[in-house]
């Protein structure tokens, strides 16, 4: 699955996934490229049991915390996965 080029607007986690509560997550070969966000600029995972991310690709993403992802309380495993050019604007 592909999602790219969101303009920057009123969304404020995961512009193209969010997932909060969420038994389980299985992120694979996907593209994710030119989303932002306040938090996560792709990705917003909090409170997840349990999840994967996979073969995907992270490209030019950016948020104020959490360039292309955002994890909280959660527990999630990244496998052969690509990041190129993305950007947090907070460092904390």
């Amino acid at each position: 699955m592909t999602f790219k080029n969101a303009l920057k607007d009123k969304f404020v986690v995961g512009k193209a996934i969010k997932c909060v509560d969420c038994t389980q997550v299985f992120i694979k070969e996907s593209s994710f490229s030119n989303l932002y966000a306040q938090k996560g600029g792709a990705l917003f995972l909090q409170d997840i049991g349990s999840g994967k991310i996979v073969d995907s690709t992270f490209t030019n993403n950016t948020a104020l915390q959490g360039g292309a992802i955002f994890i909280a309380n959660s527990n999630i495993t990244a496998t052969d996965n690509v990041f190129v050019k993305n950007k947090a604007q907070l460092l904390n």
